[in-house]
Parts: C-alpha cells; sequence; structure tokens
C-alpha cells in the first residue's frame, strides 16, 4: 500500500497535500496524460467551474477504465492559464479528494494544446492489489491499425 508522508523538515505542504509518497515497486502504476475541461461531447464548458469539474470528470474516467479510483491517486499536477483560477481549482480539487491526499503540484503556463482550455489535470495512480495490468483492461482496446492488445 502507498505511504503518503509529510517530512519533519519542511513547511506545511499546501492544500492538505503530502509532500512525498512511497510504494513498492511491484505496484500496478497507471500515468494519466493531461485531461482537459471537455466534455464528452467535446465541447468546452462556459463557465469554470463546469471546465474544473469536467476535468476532474475526466480524470475518474480514465482511472476507472484502468481499474483504479480516486484513492489510488499518488500525485495529481494541474495546470492553468491564469492565477486566478488556482482557488477555485484547489477548493474543487479538495472536494473531489476527500480525506486522500497524494502530492499535488499547481503550474501556471502560458497556454495549453487545448484551445480554450484554461485547465488539465495531469495524474498517476498506484494499486498494489496485485492485479495484472491486463486482467482490469477494457476488452476493446486496440492499437492503430486495429490490432488487439
Amino acid at each position: 500500500m502507498p505511504r503518503f508522508f509529510k517530512a519533519r523538515r519542511c513547511p506545511e505542504p499546501a492544500a492538505g497535500t503530502s509532500h512525498g509518497v512511497v510504494h513498492s515497486s511491484s505496484a500496478r502504476r497507471l500515468i494519466v496524460s493531461p485531461q482537459f475541461g471537455l466534455l464528452l461531447d467535446g465541447n468546452l464548458p462556459e463557465a469554470l467551474d463546469a471546465e474544473i469539474e469536467a476535468a476532474w470528470n475526466n480524470l475518474q474516467a480514465v482511472l476507472t477504465e484502468g481499474g483504479m479510483g480516486i484513492a489510488d491517486l499518488v500525485r495529481v499536477v494541474t495546470y492553468v492559464v491564469d492565477r486566478e483560477t488556482l482557488p477555485l481549482s484547489s477548493r474543487i480539487r479538495r472536494q473531489k479528494l476527500g480525506a486522500h491526499a497524494p502530492v499535488c503540484s499547481d503550474l501556471i503556463v502560458h497556454g495549453l494544446s487545448a484551445p480554450g482550455c484554461r485547465i488539465a489535470l495531469e495524474a498517476e495512480a498506484v494499486s498494489e492489489d496485485g492485479v495484472p495490468v491486463l486482467d482490469v483492461m477494457p476488452d476493446t482496446m486496440s492499437l492503430p491499425g486495429g490490432k488487439r492488445f
């Protein structure tokens, strides 16, 4: 099981997160590419809070497809294009994570690759449940050219 910790010789981490996490090398590891605040139909919500919620919903969908959940997150990186987005983003992150406290970073960037998007979430999840990755991946996964796993 991953062990989250706060280093005694460091200032308190921001927003109830952890300084670090240690896990065994035998764990299943899921690296989540940046998830934007786009809706399933590809549209971008106008309201910032709706965009942030959509980004978290997309992150949750990737975790679920990978056989994991919020409690398996060990790292979340939030990219925003405007510093004023950070307080709302942090509040929603605390709601989504609940008592779970993974390592978190907030980065202010010049822009994101998805036009018009103001936030992206990148994450890493770890599960030490011993379930091989292929046992939890959907059988509809395929490689370019239609080749199946």
